[in-house]
């Protein structure tokens, strides 16, 4: 059983015009002729147009990723995402959010695909000449993001960045970004063991996902676990998916079915299966906006990153039981502009009425530990905010926050 391959390589959405491309020897443009050769054949597509590729040295390509990254990571983005992972306890409101991940991106990628200059870059080595052959690390990069282009020619990478929901659900979102990066992820894979097998061989769809880089303490968790749950909960759904449907069900899923949640992600068989995340019904929350309270968020948290919350304060088995039956959620975070306050409410429905009961029995041991048993009164816990958490109904929770528990408790009964 082989081990995949983690490198690092990304397909970019967003982008400035590319440098100019270096002329390649024609002894390096034969051997990325085969290895594309070999990508096209494991991926079972034809390509339809040439791409072309620049190799950079780390510091010439950090300059030029630095520039992509403000296009990629915007503004606005940068400032949902960090309030969406404030209301988890994820980050801290005193982080550069928007520093640290283009921190972590320039330290960790190994090539990009960028569609809107239908370009392929390659980070090699600092002393590579053009006349070298490629090193195994760099034939995997581009095998990785030769599969992009591909998927581009075939599926529109921008037609599939619309139907992403860009900061509005950061789960959507994800789970995409999961089946772009696990179908690359998988390509390399059998490409790796075409390349090692000199071209000959059999392909194995039968792998161990590899490592990622050590989490380190420098960087938040939530950063790292975030961008590596594209490449290696992606490559398991994908080879799920492949394992069950071949190429044409993945072909499918980035064409018109493609996975909505990271629960079908991280349980490839409820993708399998149509199960998407259960309506939930809202309530009115029309009078906060009359009193100038602006939704920040109105979209999914999802099982990915309820996850990474649970895990901050309980054990790693009572995360997996409780967060298995998530059916579905919403969080809406607002903001008063005048007082400059923040609240928000995050209504959560089960798989059944059993997974209901479990979490509005374990959620509460969540809430001892982050802010001490003695803050609890009734349904609410006091630290630097309030927090109010209770059933609504058989196979629903909610949980609130507010600046005092008068106004959380009043957040968690809305409409009830």
């Amino acid at each position: 059983m082989s081990k995949l391959v983690i490198c690092i390589a990304i397909a970019l959405f967003c982008a400035p015009p590319g440098l100019a491309q270096e002329t390649l020897s024609p002894a390096l443009n034969a051997e990325l002729q085969a290895i594309a050769a070999i990508v096209a054949e494991v991926r079972e597509l034809r390509p339809r147009k040439h791409t072309a590729v620049e190799f950079l040295a780390p510091q010439a390509a950090q300059e030029q990723l630095d520039l992509i990254l403000e296009y990629f990571y915007p503004a606005d983005w940068i400032e949902t995402y960090q309030h969406f992972l404030m209301a988890l306890d994820l980050v801290g409101a005193d982080i550069d959010l928007g520093a640290l991940i283009q921190e972590f991106l320039s330290a960790n990628v190994g090539g990009y695909y960028d569609f809107n200059a239908d370009k392929m870059v390659v980070i090699t080595r600092p002393d590579r000449s053009n006349s070298d052959g490629l090193a195994l690390r760099e034939k995997v990069i581009y095998a990785h993001e030769f599969a992009h282009a591909l998927q581009d020619q075939h599926f529109d990478l921008a037609a599939i960045r619309e139907r992403m929901a860009i900061g509005a659900n950061f789960d959507a979102e994800l789970a995409h970004l999961a089946l772009i990066e696990g179908d690359a992820m998988l390509t390399e894979q059998f490409a790796l063991q075409r390349l090692l097998y000199k071209g000959r061989g059999p392909v194995n769809a039968d792998f161990e996902l590899g490592n990622a880089p050590p989490l380190t303490d420098e960087m938040p968790r939530i950063i790292q676990q975030a961008f590596y749950f594209p490449y290696l909960d992606g490559a398991s759904f994908v080879s799920s998916l492949h394992r069950a449907r071949g190429w044409r069900g993945v072909n499918r899923a980035l064409s018109d079915n493609p996975p909505e949640t990271t629960e079908q992600i991280l349980h490839p068989e409820r993708y399998l299966a149509r199960e998407g995340a259960k309506a939930i019904k809202l309530p009115n929350d029309s009078a906060l906006l009359d009193e100038g309270w602006l939704r920040l968020y109105d979209g999914a948290i999802g099982e990915f990153y309820l996850r990474q919350h649970l895990q901050l304060q309980l054990e790693d088995r009572t995360v997996e039981n409780l967060a298995e039956g998530w059916g579905g959620d919403r969080l809406r975070i607002y903001k008063h502009p005048g007082a400059g306050e923040l609240m928000w409410l995050w209504y959560q429905v089960w798989d059944r009425v059993e997974d209901a009961v479990e979490f509005a029995e374990g959620y509460p041991a969540y809430l001892d530990a982050r802010f001490g048993s003695g803050a609890a009164d009734g349904n609410c816990w006091r630290g630097e905010t309030s927090r109010c958490f209770a059933g609504i109904s058989a196979t629903e929770t909610r949980l609130s926050m507010a600046a005092n528990r008068e106004l959380a408790l009043a957040l968690l009964t809305l409409d009830t």
